[in-house]
Parts: C-alpha cells; structure tokens; sequence
C-alpha cells in the first residue's frame, strides 16, 4: 500500500452502475474512479482525456 502512494496513481474504469463493488469495498485499492455510461465509451476522447488527466498518459490516443 505505502509504494502505491509513492509510486504512481491507480484508476478503475468501470460501466456506470457497476462501481458499487469498487467504490464501497475496495476504495483503498485505488486513487480515482472513471465512470464511461458503457464500456466501449472508454475509447472515446473524453474518457481518454480523463485517463491522460489522472495518469499521465500522455501518448494515449483513439486509432
């Protein structure tokens, strides 16, 4: 737990209305939750744009 904090920040992307088990239980696994309405919305600019912001993915990119 102590080198997640130190070394690099953790994301769950996860469908909308099924975070629960994520979110409630298992909050200290992870840094910041990303909520696309559907699964492939993950590959949508806006939620890349989340997964850069909150990552560093600076190379990520739609092809």
């Amino acid at each position: 737990m102590e080198l997640n904090k130190r070394a690099f920040k953790t994301v769950v992307v996860c469908q909308k209305d099924r975070e629960k088990t994520y979110t409630k239980f298992n909050r200290n696994l992870f840094d910041h939750v990303i909520l696309p309405d559907k699964f492939v919305d993950v590959m949508k600019e806006g939620c890349l744009q989340k997964l850069r912001e909150k990552c560093c993915f600076e190379s990520l990119a739609v092809r």
